[in-house]
């Protein structure tokens, strides 16, 4: 929300037009959208305009829906009847919602050649218009500012432009803060629709508190109020954004026209024979729950039987799948309509499932450091070559194959000189290494990747066998639980062990394999080896 902040809906916005300034005969305005085209051809300004539409960003999914809802070629309307049409909205609000060829360029745009994607955020506003609506209410702020957020994002909750600026609202981080948005490892309040739309509020009201005028308001949102302060001195003390418009830069030149534009087109997107994709979940159509416990989507999708996809789609705000909550610091999870009761009625045995499953990918941690403590670890040596000797006989010495002298050392034939060195392969057990057992389970720092499991309760690793019995993975596991148990017999299989037949079991551990075949060492393990497991229900 600075300067150096750009917004990645415009950018699509103005490069599509300036791309196609001599190819496109405008469906709507005639003559008058051409105008537009030559205001922007000067592409060297724009060359650091994000688009996060052009490049299709979108990595939400939505129901599939019929090509017809956009694929209908647009009625031509006349400049006559946009200007008319967009008369009546401006009688209707405090804002200033003019119209000229500027304004008619994006309207364009948004109905005609952005057909699809508006039909998506037809169908979106269904679930985050009533949250503006609230939102705007609540600071005493006209509501049309809520469509704002199709400029800003296209509402998309997750939407990151190139430098930084994040969230349906685009805050920067340092904005982001200021007006009190958390940002850390795990959460991003940016990304939280409920917050971020409630900070948007309050520094758009600030803006307009600076300079009194919506429009001026918009600019500044948009690109700093230094900017706009800047311009305003340039025009000779001019407040009014179409005067001090050529003064901005490039991007808030068009933010505000294509503002106004996507007013009228959400107003008459039926006009064009534009219709709503339904969207995933309806704004009534979700229950939020707090979590005093740090659980994983993964967990959460498997204690209540929620696709994870609906749960990111529902919670963006966690950056990594991966919920953060504590006793002190419960934290909101938005769920399904009907989910909500179903964890609060059982939820201490959630956290109770939710921390044994901690504690199995604690063990399977242990075990598999085990396993590499079994196998060799790779090394090479050097051999110089002395007089007389052949790969043959180097190979020999060393236990290996010529072929393998000459892959580790690319040698495309069997020749070698004296005092050439090779490098050998060997290896050594890797008990003889130091070797650090990982035993958090929390997702990794980096944002590159989204992990799929869960905190662990417990920072050391534990030296105690989980319980013999099953252990149930659902809340359904959990009600039909039954205590019965029948023994049966596996065969040990040439690369298994001990962490992998237990996997085969629901329920089953490592330890309890080795507790009902009195087996003190995993290493033991041999193939052939008939083991005892007690499978219950």
């Amino acid at each position: 929300m600075h300067r150096k902040r750009i917004v990645p809906a415009i950018g699509l916005l103005i490069w599509s037009l300036s791309a196609r300034a001599q190819q496109v005969e405008s469906v709507v305005g005639g003559p008058d959208s051409a105008r537009l085209y030559t205001a922007f051809q000067d592409r060297s300004t724009l060359k650091h305009i994000d688009s996060l539409l052009v490049l299709s960003m979108d990595k939400r999914s939505y129901p599939m829906a019929s090509s017809a809802l956009w694929d209908s070629v647009p009625p031509v309307v006349s400049a006559e009847v946009v200007r008319a049409r967009m008369k009546q909205l401006d009688a209707r609000t405090p804002l200033k919602l003019t119209y000229n060829s500027t304004i008619q360029g994006f309207i364009d745009l948004y109905l005609n050649r952005r057909r699809e994607q508006m039909a998506r955020m037809l169908g979106e506003q269904a679930f985050y218009f009533p949250l503006f609506e609230e939102a705007l209410e609540r600071h005493n702020m006209p509501q049309e500012l809520k469509y704002l957020a199709i400029v800003e994002s296209a509402l998309r909750p997750d939407a990151t432009s190139r430098v930084g600026a994040k969230g349906l609202w685009q805050f920067m981080p340092a904005t982001g803060k200021q007006y009190g948005l958390e940002i850390d490892s795990y959460v991003d309040e940016r990304c939280d629709p409920k917050k971020s739309t409630d900070a948007a509020c309050r520094y758009l009201k600030d803006l307009y508190g600076i300079f009194g005028d919506w429009n001026l308001a918009l600019a500044a949102y948009n690109s700093g109020p230094g900017n706009v302060r800047k311009a305003i001195r340039k025009s000779g003390g001019a407040m009014d954004f179409w005067a001090i418009s050529p003064y901005l830069p490039a991007e808030t030149r068009g933010y505000v026209p294509a503002f106004i534009a996507v007013n009228y087109a959400m107003a008459h997107a039926h006009d064009y024979k534009l219709h709503p994709l339904q969207p995933a979940f309806d704004f009534h159509a979700v229950e939020a729950v707090s979590l005093t416990h740090p659980m994983s989507f993964h967990q959460l999708s498997a204690l209540l039987s929620i696709p994870t996809e609906q749960l990111d789609y529902l919670n963006p705000v966690y950056k990594k799948d991966y919920v953060p909550g504590t006793e002190l610091t419960p934290l909101p999870v938005q769920l399904p309509l009907g989910k909500a009761g179903l964890f609060y009625s059982y939820e201490d045995s959630i956290r109770t499932l939710a921390l044994l499953a901690n504690q199995r990918e604690l063990e399977a941690e242990r075990l598999a450091a085990e396993t590499r403590k079994q196998q060799p670890e790779t090394k090479y040596l050097t051999h110089k070559v002395r007089r007389g000797e052949s790969l043959g006989r180097i190979a020999a010495k060393y236990d290996v194959s010529v072929s393998d002298i000459k892959d580790w050392n690319n040698l495309r034939s069997s020749t070698i000189h004296t005092g050439q060195r090779l490098a050998i392969r060997t290896s050594e057990p890797a008990g003889q290494r130091p070797q650090t057992v990982p035993v958090a389970t929390k997702p990794a720092e980096s944002d590159s990747a989204k992990a799929d499991t869960g905190a662990v309760a417990q920072t050391t690793p534990t030296d105690e066998a989980l319980p013999a019995e099953a252990e149930p993975k659902t809340v359904a596991e959990l009600q039909n639980k039954k205590p019965e148990s029948s023994v049966v017999y596996y065969k040990v299989q040439p690369g298994d062990t001990l962490y992998s037949i237990a996997r085969q079991y629901p329920g089953i551990s490592a330890n309890n394999i080795m507790e009902w075949n009195k087996i003190r060492n995993a290493k033991s393990l041999k193939a052939g080896t008939k083991l005892k497991i007690h499978v219950k229900g």
